[in-house]
């Protein structure tokens, strides 16, 4: 039924709707709960986007069974997207048979401390604890020439050119901290984003007081989960959030000589200049692809912090010509770097862009990633599975029954109330 509104309580019923007037069509209150897109065709998108409060973890593979047949429908129709559930419509339009995969449940890696109890809830004692220790030394033995793990888990490893060595910890994050991480990774995203406007100079960008609060009292929930001495002023030296800069992993740095953080955006301040400033960027992209795929199963990383706590450089001064070049199979390709480089490279304090190995910072990136595996891999690593939350009410009469479902599929109960009805 439609109607033609003329005030809150004024309204009449219309065969055709007049221009500039409030329409009002009853007998969808069965269908729709806060808004809707009408619509004669079933294949149009909604207007409004929905607003999901939990994040999808089943995924599945979709792809057409003629990939011929959907590049010639993409190049007849180029405003397709080929995102999401636009892409479904895309298959449906054009009448398109469509392979489906089955459902993909993504993992997530982590570490845990050591454990106090063997398999049988036994605790572990000294005669086990050597074997542990004597499995230890085995695995450190296949660990490639080069790359020293001592047994708190350090893990020192140099660029190829031995023009820098980083040491990485990795440690297990707080269960509190991980889910604070996660239900505030919009404003890690947020804060992001001004710290890189701060550090290119951009004074559009204007921070909102709200914005401040906001970031102010997410350091201080930090501040507060973060205790203990191994934990001491570790809120200061966050380095970066990640995967993606805004994921439920932190990377702090422990070293002298470098102060930037994540928290500039609150201090307002741009970035420091220092001797690691030309580089700090390709550590930070090494964490980054190290957090984004595990050396479990190449999964998301989730609630692990990388503690980078010594980054030692040689002076620009000293080159790669000392001690790489000197091998025969090196010469030539040492020797015949150009000087004009030389001297660009000088100027950018990118001295070691003539190396032999390639781009010092690319040399970086893939030495901080690897670090970042082999410190994962010095820790009890786990896998995480998700988790599906739901809300069961039931009777008395069938409560029984209802848990003993709960212990044959390997469920657990979280929260147990009784009501009066």
């Amino acid at each position: 039924i439609v109607y033609c509104l003329f005030s809150y309580d004024t309204f009449f019923s219309v065969l055709f709707f007049p221009l500039q007037f409030l329409l009002g069509i009853g007998g969808l209150q069965d269908f729709v709960l806060k808004s809707a897109t009408l619509s004669t065709s079933p294949a149009c998108p909604p207007f409004t986007p929905l607003n999901f409060e939990a994040t999808p973890i089943v995924r599945v593979a979709v792809e057409p069974k003629h990939p011929s047949k959907f590049e010639r429908r993409i190049q007849c129709d180029s405003t397709v997207s080929q995102v999401g559930h636009y892409m479904m419509l895309t298959f449906q339009f054009a009448k398109i048979e469509i392979s489906v995969s089955a459902p993909i449940i993504q993992f997530r890696e982590t570490i845990t401390r050591p454990p106090k109890v063997d398999m049988v809830n036994e605790e572990i004692g000294k005669q086990q604890k050597v074997a542990v220790i004597h499995q230890t030394k085995e695995d450190q033995s296949k660990i490639p020439e080069g790359i020293q793990v001592d047994s708190d888990g350090l893990v020192t490893i140099s660029t190829p050119n031995k023009q820098a060595t980083l040491s990485v910890r990795a440690l297990p994050l707080p269960e509190e901290v991980t889910r604070l991480l996660e239900e505030n990774s919009d404003l890690i995203r947020t804060m992001e984003q001004l710290s890189t406007s701060l550090n290119e100079d951009k004074n559009a960008h204007e921070i909102n007081q709200k914005t401040m609060d906001k970031i102010k009292e997410f350091k201080q929930k930090l501040e507060q989960n973060l205790q203990g001495r191994k934990w001491r002023n570790a809120v200061d030296h966050i380095w970066s959030f990640g995967p993606r800069k805004c994921g439920p992993n932190i990377l702090l740095h422990k070293f002298e000589g470098y102060k930037n953080s994540v928290w500039q955006c609150l201090e307002n301040a741009e970035k420091e200049v220092s001797k690691y400033g030309d580089f700090d960027n390709s550590i930070v992209s090494g964490f980054q692809l190290a957090t984004l795929s595990g050396p479990m199963c190449e999964e998301p990383l989730m609630g692990v912090c990388f503690t980078v706590e010594k980054w030692e450089m040689n002076k620009v001064g000293e080159t790669c010509t000392v001690d790489i070049c000197s091998e025969s199979e090196h010469e030539q390709s040492c020797q015949s770097v150009p000087k004009s480089l030389e001297k660009n490279s000088k100027n950018k304090g990118e001295v070691l862009l003539t190396d032999c190995y390639g781009p010092f910072s690319g040399q970086l990136i893939a030495t901080m990633k690897e670090a970042c595996r082999y410190a994962l891999q010095a820790k009890p690593q786990r896998l995480m599975a998700a988790m599906y939350t739901c809300e069961i009410m039931a009777t008395a009469e069938v409560l029984g029954k209802t848990t003993q479902s709960f212990v044959k599929n390997l469920l657990s109960e979280l929260m147990h109330e009784l009501l009066d009805i």
